[in-house]
């Protein structure tokens, strides 16, 4: 939880941040779209963590925690070296769409297939 949390913290903080991080207009378009994907996507795991869905799935929590962490550190890194806004891309696809992606295949493993336990 707060891995996932202190993730949502930075990307936020991104947010805020933006005008500073990037030059150009499409830039910031760019960085602003691939910051809000990542927030629907960690909103889909808090999701399945206080629904209860996925809470006691170790496996899968052990790689929400890795992943959190790992994009704690580089967006960290993103936003005090000021990495150009590209940089981002490659955070989100390894950081926020796996986890989020798995997360949503279990609620719907769960919810809709019964192939789980809830």
């Amino acid at each position: 939880f707060f891995a996932s949390l202190s993730h949502l913290i930075c990307m936020l903080l991104i947010l805020s941040k933006q005008d500073e991080l990037v030059a150009k207009r499409a830039s910031e378009i760019s960085l602003s779209s691939a910051v809000w994907m990542s927030i629907i996507l960690i909103s889909i795991e808090f999701v399945g963590l206080f629904g209860g869905f996925t809470l006691f799935h170790h496996y899968n929590n052990i790689m929400h925690i890795t992943l959190h962490c790992i994009g704690v550190l580089f967006t960290a890194l993103f936003i005090g070296l000021t990495w150009p806004h590209w940089a981002y891309w490659f955070i989100f696809l390894v950081c926020s769409l796996i986890s989020g992606v798995t997360e949503a295949i279990n609620i719907v493993r769960i919810i809709i297939c019964r192939t789980r336990k809830y």
